[in-house]
């Protein structure tokens, strides 16, 4: 007695057997395109009578003759015999369809039919392997029991921004991210993950973790050092400053650095660390990155509204409100910069092919060409 096998169609066999089939079944499909494109050559080029449609005796109704006789041709139409011969290398189709496709659409046609295999098989894939990714964004949410990767306590902060040592516990989170305020954290003290802002830390205490506010510092290029040459100084929170980035808003201090020896302060200058002013007094800034993404949205597609993208950036964070207005204001006034540094550039570049110095007055430039 026969024993029935039943397909599996997770076996490694069953799916490359299935693969085969597909590819076999395709190049059968080309293969039949070709050879009726060379047939319909052929007869195109042995000179094949032209058929008659059968629209043409379409109205016409039954021909009349005698009753009960044969109907009598016509004495000035003839029909000429076609002889076939079965050495002959043509074959002559014995009907012809009335709307024949030319090897061009029949290609087309083939591709179709191949890119609708292709989608379906896709799917069908997608369908496979749905319960997994499923699987996988569920174990995603698990929590565990995480450890610190620089003192193995118990960690409470998992940083997306720190792969693979993701995990802090609440003295090593401040103590990693006090240069690095902007970076994706997320706490887990409630048993689940919960994203929390820049401005906030977990602490321990008698009846357990809970957050508290901190003062953060803008990110800014190292400053130079102090004129008396000492290199002894402190960086304290400044003034508030609202920081505008591709991931939303943050509340944040400017850096003001004193000089231990000689008491003098000064602050870098946000512009050489990649932030853009909002307005004149530099209360809030964007990033150089947030508006030259803003610019390649405005290309892309013109009438994309700065309201919408200024709501974008609000629901990444939920921190705080974003004004259009301002970022359009300071979008334009950023795109003119830009435009003159190019000009300049583009200048800079010409006067060193030309061996002059940078800073050649226009007598010089005239000069230089003189003596070229």
């Amino acid at each position: 007695m026969a024993t029935k096998h039943k397909l599996d169609s997770q076996d490694p066999h069953y799916q490359e057997g299935r693969r085969m089939a597909l590819e076999r079944k395709l190049d059968r499909v080309l293969a039949e395109a070709r050879t009726a494109a060379v047939e319909r050559k052929c007869a195109r080029s042995v000179g094949d009578p032209p058929q008659t449609s059968k629209r043409e005796f379409l109205g016409h109704g039954k021909p009349r003759g005698k009753p009960g006789g044969r109907r009598q041709a016509s004495a000035t139409v003839t029909h000429t015999p076609v002889e076939c011969s079965l050495s002959s290398s043509v074959e002559v189709p014995l009907t012809v369809p009335s709307a024949e496709l030319n090897p061009q659409q029949q290609f087309e046609k083939n591709m179709e039919r191949l890119s609708d295999i292709l989608q379906q098989k896709a799917s069908e894939r997608w369908k496979e392997a749905r319960p997994y990714h499923l699987k996988c964004l569920i174990a995603k949410e698990a929590v565990g029991h995480p450890l610190c990767w620089l003192c193995h306590e118990p960690a409470v902060i998992r940083c997306r921004e720190c792969l693979p040592e993701e995990w802090f516990c609440g003295d090593c989170d401040v103590l990693r991210h006090k240069k690095q305020p902007l970076h994706n954290r997320e706490c887990v003290i409630h048993g689940f993950f919960e994203a929390i802002l820049p401005t906030s830390c977990v602490i321990k205490g008698k009846d357990g973790y809970c957050t508290h506010e901190q003062a953060c510092i803008l990110p800014t290029v190292k400053v130079p050092d102090c004129s008396c040459e000492g290199t002894n100084f402190t960086v304290l929170p400044g003034k508030p400053v609202i920081l505008i980035t591709i991931n939303g808003r943050f509340d944040l201090h400017q850096p003001p650095y004193v000089c231990q020896t000689c008491q003098h302060q000064w602050t870098p200058e946000l512009k050489w660390s990649g932030y853009w002013p909002a307005s004149v007094t530099s209360s809030t800034l964007y990033t150089l990155d947030l508006l030259s993404s803003f610019q390649e949205l405005k290309v892309i597609s013109p009438g994309f509204s700065r309201q919408a993208f200024a709501k974008l950036l609000e629901h990444r964070t939920e921190s705080g409100h974003i004004n259009g207005d301002t970022l359009q204001r300071s979008f334009l006034e950023f795109s003119y910069a830009s435009f003159e540094e190019d000009q300049l550039c583009c200048d800079t570049g010409k006067m060193h092919m030309w061996g002059l110095p940078v800073d050649s007055s226009e007598g010089d430039i005239k000069e230089g060409f003189q003596i070229g």
